[in-house]
């Protein structure tokens, strides 16, 4: 498993550029290993670039309909439901929180996975009242649909891609990508697996109602210090193209997208690709190892190279700040609704233990301590009941929109509404917020990389052993 240099985000296998930070991958001869706690076993997802990909073949990835993320190693799940809450993806996309099983849960059928390697995995996603199970075969990879009665209702083996994706805001989509080195974008119907529409070039980073956003990811070689990124749009019904531009670094933020090449910020209108606005900003990049990252929230737009962050109002493009970066430092990186953060790097060879700084649009808003020697700084984010909830899954913590610890967990936190699933090894619980007590443990029987899990409106769907179970 490798890890980016630059801020601890999972590399999937042949990535050329982290999903998490936009940077190049170093040679495979130098891997970054994970940290203890972020390599315990869970669901990924949700993903999508901006959003760190676990991709095993047929893996969740970034989306809005349904989503599990992993962002620096924390896991969190988006699904589509209605309820009072949000989480927002690493990519920058939010999506409602579903509706949690608030007592305990009791097992109403399960399905047997007929084909699985010698890992014994499968990935489930839950799309209306279907349930996607992948997973690979001896000959490639299938996905079966179930309907709400663990019955199946079709079964596709893929053309042409092998990892399951995320679903389609406004249709009845999904997506399909590569699992190894390449590019490539399957869409096919929720109801019946027929094929949608394929397009060849690009990867699919981020799902929304305007449609299905794409990166054609460039070639990494150490001697370039412009990594400039083709991008555009996709009808998520038939796969149109809508419109391309370029850029290094890019978030979306509601209905608009943000990009940046390190000299210009500029905010396009999502739907459209019209420009809302531009300004120049130089932020200078380390010609050995150029890393230019953006981070977008509710009032600021905040792009950092190798030595400074410039914050510019969302509105307009107006400046807001200019803070010099130090030597060991990366960032920015989206924290909550309001604030980003800036890293000390985790590399425990050359660092002592430092800290994580947070800003909103005034400048400094706070920090974190964080010990290198035992985790990376692993952010993901939730709103709920007008509050907005920062985890940091690789040390189990939940902190307030003020840093404040609001409890200490034992697993990888899932958001839902009113409360977290935490998963920890071959336990799943529910927690009310600011508890530390859980309201109740499902103990199962998980194979040797643990579970895998997807929440659904008053549900919840466990890959568990040989077999997925439906819980309510």
């Amino acid at each position: 498993m490798r890890f980016c240099g630059s801020c601890g985000g999972q590399l999937s296998p042949g990535a050329k550029f982290c999903t998490v930070c936009g940077s190049p991958v170093q040679p495979a001869e130098t891997p970054i290993q994970a940290p203890p706690r972020a390599a315990a076993s869970a669901s990924w997802e949700q993903q999508a670039p901006r959003g760190v990909r676990r991709r095993w073949p047929l893996v969740l990835a970034a989306g809005v309909a349904v989503t599990l993320v992993m962002v620096g190693g924390a896991v969190f799940v988006a699904l589509q439901g209605g309820s009072d809450g949000e989480s927002v993806g690493d990519n920058g996309v939010a999506a409602p929180l579903v509706k949690a099983v608030t007592s305990e849960p009791e097992e109403v059928w399960d399905w047997r996975v007929p084909h699985q390697d010698d890992y014994g995995y499968a990935t489930i996603k839950v799309v209306g009242d279907r349930t996607l199970v992948g997973y690979p075969t001896d000959s490639g990879s299938l996905v079966t649909a179930l309907d709400d009665q663990g019955d199946t209702v079709w079964e596709i083996e893929p053309d042409h891609l092998d990892w399951l994706n995320a679903a389609v805001p406004g249709t009845d989509n999904f997506l399909l990508g590569p699992y190894e080195d390449g590019s490539g974008i399957e869409a096919r119907s929720v109801k019946d697996g027929s094929l949608a529409w394929w397009f060849e070039d690009g990867n699919a980073v981020a799902e929304t109602e305007a449609g299905v956003l794409y990166v054609v990811w460039s070639d990494y070689d150490e001697e370039v210090t412009d990594y400039t990124q083709e991008l555009g749009l996709l009808d998520g019904e038939t796969g149109e193209e809508i419109w391309t531009d370029e850029a290094e670094a890019w978030q979306v933020h509601g209905d608009d997208l943000y990009l940046t090449d390190g000299e210009e910020v500029r905010s396009l209108d999502m739907a459209s690709g019209e420009e809302n606005w531009s300004i120049g900003v130089d932020v200078d990049l380390d010609v050995d190892y150029p890393v230019l990252t953006l981070a977008a929230v509710k009032d600021m737009v905040v792009v950092g190279g190798t030595d400074r962050a410039v914050a510019l109002s969302s509105k307009d493009g107006a400046q807001l700040w200019d803070q010099s970066l130090g030597s060991d430092e990366s960032g920015p990186y989206r924290a909550t609704s309001h604030l980003v953060y800036l890293e000390q790097s985790t590399d425990s060879e050359e660092f002592e233990d430092g800290e994580v700084r947070f800003f909103d649009s005034q400048g400094v808003a706070g920090s974190l301590p964080v010990d290198v020697d035992d985790y990376s700084f692993g952010s993901s984010t939730f709103d709920m009941g007008g509050v907005s909830y920062l985890i940091d899954s690789n040390n189990g913590l939940l902190y307030d929109e003020d840093l404040k610890v609001l409890g200490d967990y034992p697993g990888y936190l899932t958001p839902v509404s009113p409360g977290l699933y935490s998963t920890d090894e071959d336990e799943l619980s529910y927690y009310e917020i600011g508890t530390s007590s859980p309201v109740w443990t499902l103990r199962l029987d998980g194979a040797d990389y643990g579970i895998e899990v997807a929440p659904a409106d008053g549900a919840v769907m466990v890959h568990e052993g040989d077999r997925v179970v439906r819980y309510e």
